[in-house]
């Protein structure tokens, strides 16, 4: 659908176990499995049960050391327009953000026209204030994220592929 750029469809196999049975848990001694999604609370059931792994596996919940309210901010406007609508991308509030933060922010879109056309509207400004961009497609995901821990007022943007698994401290 061209209206709704914004969707995506994922499928997964819902059995599993089986297979990773198979594969996997009979030629290794040891497994860690590590995610910020694999428990409901402090408890592991599901997930065990949805790859066939013993009740009584070993698991621990290690929270994470982020300090959300002292290390991020969410800005929502409280003036957006509809995003089907053709003024949606409003370009200027993000520069203004990002001049007035020096960077140090990751800048998600949900498709590539959007992240190209924010980025080549506004690169030049923002360099010119200092801020060092980086933008998904330039370098290997690991390359960029590097980059950007090692920039000066640095400022990333991607589309949602490439935040999945990126961990910055």
């Amino acid at each position: 659908n061209s209206r709704k750029s914004n969707s995506k469809l994922v499928a997964t196999p819902l059995k599993i176990d089986k297979e990773l049975q198979k594969n996997l848990y009979l030629n290794l001694k040891q497994i860690i499995f590590t995610s910020a999604t694999i428990a409901i609370g402090e408890d592991f059931t599901y997930f065990k049960e949805s790859i066939g792994l013993d009740k009584n596996t070993l698991d621990k919940v290690i929270h994470s050391p982020f300090d959300y309210d002292k290390q991020m901010k969410v800005y929502i406007p409280n003036d957006m327009i509809n995003p089907s609508d053709r003024n949606f991308i409003d370009e200027e509030f993000l520069k203004a953000q990002l001049i007035s933060t020096q960077g140090k922010a990751f800048v998600l879109f949900t498709s590539y026209q959007s992240l190209n056309y924010v980025y080549y509207m506004i690169k030049d400004e923002l360099e010119a204030n200092g801020i060092e961009l980086f933008i998904q497609g330039a370098a290997p995901r690991t390359h960029l994220v590097n980059m950007y821990l090692a920039g000066k007022n640095p400022v990333l943007f991607g589309t949602d592929s490439f935040w999945e698994g990126v961990d910055i401290e």
